[in-house]
């Protein structure tokens, strides 16, 4: 849980930087994805700090951790957005929080059985 407050700040300092994704060139997906860097090079030190002190299991249990966040965060966005578009397509006026937490939904559920098999099976 201590990942999730930096990843959704990275995942949105990412959205905000980057264009909209119809009609780009390769040239500004390559300038885009040099923008991330002052995020991805912190996280790789830290990866690999991690990996020096730590050692490889706790390496590969925070990498677990990390990537259930992460499509944690996918389960919610991704409903969200398809939501948003969908509404925003059909000129319908809508609630951005209530359609934010319906879409958290999936995402808790995720998440639930994220933890629930996490603890069941490592302690």
């Amino acid at each position: 849980m201590i990942f999730a407050g930096p990843v959704y700040l990275c995942a949105s300092w990412i959205e905000r930087k980057s264009r909209p994704f119809h009609r780009r060139l390769p040239s500004e997906m390559f300038w885009d994805s040099v923008k991330t860097l002052p995020i991805v090079i912190p996280i790789a030190i830290l990866g690999v700090l991690i990996y020096h002190w730590l050692g490889r299991q706790t390496f590969i249990y925070v990498v677990i951790i990390v990537v259930c966040l992460l499509i944690t965060f996918a389960l919610w966005w991704m409903p969200y957005e398809w939501v948003t578009m969908f509404l925003k397509r059909m000129k319908i006026k809508y609630n951005a929080a209530l359609v934010g937490v319906l879409a958290s939904l999936p995402s808790l559920v995720f998440l639930s059985l994220c933890i629930r098999v996490f603890f069941l099976y490592k302690w």
